[in-house]
C-alpha cells in the first residue's frame, strides 16, 4: 500500500462486506426448472418498456436480442452478418446500401417481415416524437433526409427507398463507416402492429409489455418484479435454439440470487446480476454450479462537471486521478477481477489502445500539481484557494460498484488536500434527475462497453451535444468525425490511437476500473466459448443442458 493511503483500510473492509450486498430487498424464487428451461436472474425490472424502437438501454438489449432482429449482428467483436438481410451490397462511395431481406420470415403472430417493417422501424427510430429519438439520431443522420425528417420538415426519410418486399436500399449524405455495425443491427418492429399508433403514443400500447418480434424466442408472459417468460420460437428462420424456455427473474438481491443459484431455482447469474466477487471462488467449489469469469462488462468511470471552476484547470482534474490508486482498489477491494483500462473502448476491441497515458496512484505528483495550481494547504489539511475550499460532492447509485470505488478512494482525495462528500441515490433519481440536468459536481457510473461492439458508441459522452460535463474539444470532435468516414480498419486505428491519448489528458472523464464479468452458472448448463456475456447471450441458439 502507498503512503499517505492509510485512510484506505477501513474502507476496503467496508467495501468487501457492501459488495456482497449491492441491493437492498430479496425475491423468492422459483421451483427448480425442467432441462428444458434455462432461468436467467436480472437486477432490474427489463420488460417495463419492450418496444426496442422507443427503449433501447444496455440493461435491456440481451433479451431484445432474443425476441428481435436487425438487419445485420455482430459476428464477434469485429464484423457484421447478415440477421433479416440475407446480403447486401456497398456503393464504391460507399453512400448506397443495397439489404436483400430473407425470404419466408414471419413475425410471431405470423405476419410476413418486409422491406416496409425496416423502413418503419428507421422512422420512428428518427421521428420527432420519438423520446428516445435524440439518442438514436448519431447513427441515423448520415442517411439521407434523416435530419429534415426529425426536424418534422418532411413526411419521410427521402434515402430510405423499398425496392420491392425483400429489398431496400439506404442512401447516405456521406460516408459513416459504421453503419453496418450500428445502425443496420438496431431490432427491426412490425408496421403492422405499430403503424397506425402516433408514436408519441406508443409508450402506453398493448406492444410495450407484449412484444412481437421475428427472434429465435417468442414472447409469453410478464409479471412486473418477477419474471419474464420467452419460449422457443417453432418458426424462426435461423438456427435453431435447442433450449424451449427461457425465464428472465427480477431478483435484486445478490444473496437471494446465490441461494436460487446453489437450489437449481436460478440457472444463470451474470451480466446486471453478476455474483459478488468475494462468492465467486466459493461458487466455482459448488457442486451445482460454477464460476464463469469473462473480460470485463463495463468500465467505471468519473465524469468531472467542467460548470463548477474547480474543474476547469486540467491540473486539478489531473490531481485528482493521481491521487486514486486504482490498482491498490482492483487488488484489495475487486480480489484482483478486472483491469485498469484507460480508455472508452473494450480491451478486446481492435479499436482499443493498451498503453494510453494514465494519471493514477502517485499522491506525491497530485499534492505538487496542486501546490502548482495554487491550493495550498490549510490548517485541517484541505486546500485553500482564494478562501474557497477544495471541496466537491461526488453523486453515484446506492447498490451499483461505483459507490464501493467512490468509498475507498475518497481516503487517498483527502490525502492529498481534496474534501469530498459522498452522495448516494437510487440510479433512477442519480442519474435522471441530477446527471442529466447537469447538477452534478461528479457523477460514477458504469459505462457498458462490451456491448459497444463498434467503438464509435464508445464515444456518445464525449459528443459535445450530448455529453453532461460541458467538455468540448475541436480535436476530438474532428477525429470522431474523421473515423466515421475512414474505411480502412489499420487507418481508423491510428485515428482512435490519437483519439484515446487526447482524452486520457484532457482528463475529464476519469476511467476507474474495468470489472469483470463474474457468471454464476449451473453445472451441467453448457454455454458456447464466447469473450463477453453480451456475445454468450446473443450465441442462445448454442445453449443447452448436458445429457
Amino acid at each position: 500500500m502507498k503512503r499517505g493511503y492509510r485512510g484506505l483500510c477501513p474502507f476496503i473492509r467496508f467495501g468487501l462486506i457492501f459488495l456482497s450486498v449491492l441491493s437492498v430487498s430479496g425475491v423468492g424464487v422459483a421451483a427448480a426448472q425442467t432441462e428444458g428451461t434455462v432461468v436467467i436472474a436480472t437486477a432490474s425490472d427489463l420488460f417495463r418498456i419492450a418496444n426496442p424502437a422507443i427503449f433501447r438501454l444496455s440493461s435491456v438489449t440481451h433479451w431484445q436480442d432474443m425476441v428481435f432482429n436487425g438487419l445485420t449482428k455482430p459476428a464477434g467483436m469485429m464484423a457484421p452478418e447478415g440477421d433479416l438481410a440475407e446480403s447486401w451490397t456497398a456503393g464504391k462511395d460507399r453512400l448506397t446500401y443495397t439489404f436483400n431481406l430473407r425470404k419466408g420470415v414471419k413475425w410471431h403472430d405470423g405476419k410476413p417481415f418486409t422491406a416496409e417493417d425496416v423502413k418503419f422501424t428507421y422512422e420512428v427510430l428518427m421521428h420527432k416524437d420519438n423520446p428516445a429519438g435524440f439518442g438514436h439520431s448519431r447513427y441515423y443522420e448520415s442517411i439521407l433526409g434523416a435530419a429534415e425528417y426529425r426536424a418534422g420538415k418532411a413526411d419521410s426519410i427521402k434515402g430510405i427507398e423499398v425496392l420491392g418486399p425483400h429489398r431496400i436500399r439506404v442512401r447516405l449524405k456521406e460516408p459513416y463507416s459504421p453503419f453496418l455495425m450500428i445502425s443496420a443491427i438496431h431490432p427491426i418492429v412490425p408496421k403492422h402492429i405499430l403503424g397506425n399508433v402516433a408514436v408519441k403514443a406508443m409508450r402506453k400500447h398493448a406492444f410495450t409489455h407484449k412484444p412481437i418480434g421475428t427472434g429465435p424466442y417468442t414472447f409469453v408472459s410478464w409479471k412486473s418484479r418477477d419474471r419474464a417468460v420467452l419460449r422457443r420460437n417453432p418458426n424462426y428462420f435461423g438456427k435453431k435454439p435447442k433450449i424451449e424456455t427461457v425465464i428472465w427473474r427480477t431478483m435484486p438481491d445478490s444473496f437471494s440470487r446465490l441461494a436460487a443459484l446453489r437450489t437449481g431455482a436460478l440457472n444463470v447469474n451474470g451480466l446486471y446480476a453478476a455474483v459478488p466477487v468475494d462468492e465467486f471462488k466459493n461458487v466455482s467449489r459448488d457442486a451445482c454450479c460454477r464460476g464463469v469469469r469473462m473480460s470485463g462488462h463495463s468500465n467505471w468511470y468519473m465524469d468531472l462537471n467542467l460548470k463548477n471552476p474547480i474543474f476547469q484547470d486540467v491540473r486539478v482534474r489531473h490531481a485528482l486521478s493521481y491521487a486514486i490508486d486504482r490498482k491498490a482498489i482492483l487488488k484489495h477491494v475487486f480480489k484482483g477481477w478486472g483491469t485498469i483500462s484507460n480508455s472508452p473502448f473494450h480491451p478486446l476491441s481492435w479499436a482499443y489502445k493498451k498503453d494510453v497515458s494514465i494519471f493514477d496512484g502517485d499522491p506525491g505528483k497530485a499534492k505538487a500539481l496542486l501546490e502548482e495550481a495554487g491550493w495550498k494547504a490549510g490548517p485541517d489539511g484541505i486546500r485553500v484557494k482564494d478562501g474557497k475550499r477544495l471541496g466537491f460532492t461526488w453523486l453515484v447509485a446506492s447498490g451499483r460498484a461505483a459507490a464501493i470505488i467512490a468509498q475507498a478512494a475518497i481516503p487517498m482525495l483527502k490525502a492529498v488536500g481534496m474534501d469530498v462528500k459522498l452522495k448516494r441515490l437510487t440510479f433512477v433519481t442519480a442519474y435522471f434527475k441530477f446527471y442529466l440536468r447537469r447538477k452534478y459536481d461528479a457523477f460514477s457510473h458504469l459505462h457498458p462497453n462490451s456491448l459497444m461492439i463498434s467503438p464509435e458508441v464508445a464515444l456518445e459522452g464525449y459528443d459535445p451535444r450530448r455529453s453532461k460535463t460541458g467538455y468540448r474539444n475541436p480535436r476530438v470532435n474532428a477525429l470522431i468525425k474523421k473515423g466515421t468516414r475512414t474505411f480502412d480498419r489499420r487507418k481508423r486505428k491510428q485515428i482512435y490511437d490519437k483519439l484515446q491519448e487526447i482524452l486520457a489528458k484532457d482528463a475529464v472523464r476519469l476511467w476507474l476500473l474495468h470489472t469483470d464479468e463474474l457468471w454464476g452458472v449451473s453445472r451441467n448448463l453448457v454455454l458456447p466459448n464466447r469473450p463477453t456475456g453480451y456475445l454468450k447471450i446473443l450465441a442462445i441458439d448454442d445453449w443447452s443442458w448436458k445429457k
